[in-house]
């Protein structure tokens, strides 16, 4: 089955997603939103952190150069962090990473929770 991603993307967006990407685990971009970008380095550290989570609780992480404060690794695939008033969820795929930046408070979860459902489509699609 073959996904529009940038569709994929205006729906997280839709939401009140500020920002969204789906990267490969190489890198690669599969689809992001304007001006927001996602580099190898990054991909790298996030899947590094979700292989070896104790590792990596003590760090912040980086999307888009913008540093995070990790709050923590759920179900060994999806980062929570935050900076300021921002949230930002990545989880993991089968072949890549799904990110989201979003506002902090009281719908950090839902933000969370729909960044995960995302996820859990592309799985189910193969990706």
């Amino acid at each position: 089955m073959t996904i529009n991603m940038q569709d994929v993307l205006q729906q997280m967006t839709s939401t009140g997603i500020s920002m969204a990407a789906i990267i490969g685990q190489d890198g690669s971009v599969l689809g992001t939103s304007p001006g927001f970008r996602v580099s190898a380095d990054e991909v790298k550290q996030l899947l590094s952190g979700i292989k070896a989570p104790d590792s990596f609780r003590a760090k912040e992480f980086t999307l888009g150069g913008t540093p995070y404060t990790l709050l923590r690794i759920e179900q060994d695939r999806t980062i929570l962090g935050k900076k300021g008033d921002s949230g930002a969820t990545v989880v993991k795929t089968k072949t890549g990473l799904v990110v989201a930046v979003h506002k902090w408070g009281t719908e950090a979860q839902k933000f969370s929770g729909l960044t995960q459902d995302i996820a859990d489509f592309l799985i189910s699609s193969g990706y």
